[in-house]
């Protein structure tokens, strides 16, 4: 549905008309399901959902078109993540269009928001034989943050129940770096934020 709400979006003014354009949508889809079982409608969400057809656009385009970026947008994801908005004003935003068209060639349009995933990134970074090994170290890291959130669990019981939250971006498809790793570091602010707060004037040990 978000699809179809977009394509009309832009033909409503206020607020209230753009609300009313959804609630219709909806009420109508759900009352006859056109839209969301059409076969184009599943062909679609198996596009956006297969990571694989991302990897191989990059494979077929980089290096022959665009040079591997080197550790570029690693590195700027790497920063982005650990430096606040207000000190970073030209920081990376969340949607990977500029970073997709690049290393693909394939151009989306205004309101897509598609990544290349950090296999795909790899690959558009260092090649096939650089890649695995980011891959590895990638993984190498996020089971170190498992263990660091297991260890911590036994004191703060709660904590693993934050672990959906946390990983939501880590186990996303057509997610770019920069964006798994600005969320897994601001989340583990904020669920710090949340216990500590809680345990501090609540009184409630999570």
């Amino acid at each position: 549905m978000k699809f179809y709400f977009r394509a009309e979006f832009g033909r409503y003014a206020s607020s209230l008309d753009k609300a009313g354009l959804f609630t219709e949508m909806i009420t109508n889809e759900l009352q006859t399901g056109e839209k969301t079982f059409s076969y184009s409608n599943f062909d679609a969400a198996i596009d956006r959902i297969n990571q694989g057809w991302i990897v191989a656009r990059i494979m077929r385009y980089t290096p022959y078109y665009e040079p591997f970026a080197n550790g570029e947008t690693i590195l700027t994801g790497i920063e982005a993540s650990l430096v606040p908005r207000f000190l970073n004003p030209d920081k990376p935003k969340a949607g990977g269009r500029d970073n997709f068209e690049r290393f693909t060639g394939k151009k989306i349009s205004e309101n897509t928001s598609m990544g290349l995933s950090p296999l795909g990134e790899a690959y558009a970074n260092f090649g096939v034989d650089g890649g695995i090994f980011f891959m590895f170290m990638l993984g190498l890291f996020y089971n170190f943050y498992m263990f660091v959130i297991l260890r911590l669990a036994l004191k703060y019981h709660s904590l693993i129940l934050w672990l959906p939250l946390l990983f939501l971006q880590v186990v996303k498809a057509e997610t770019d770096f920069v964006v798994v790793l600005n969320h897994l570091v601001k989340a583990s602010i904020v669920v710090a934020m949340i216990i500590f707060s809680i345990r501090k004037f609540a009184l409630i040990k999570l």
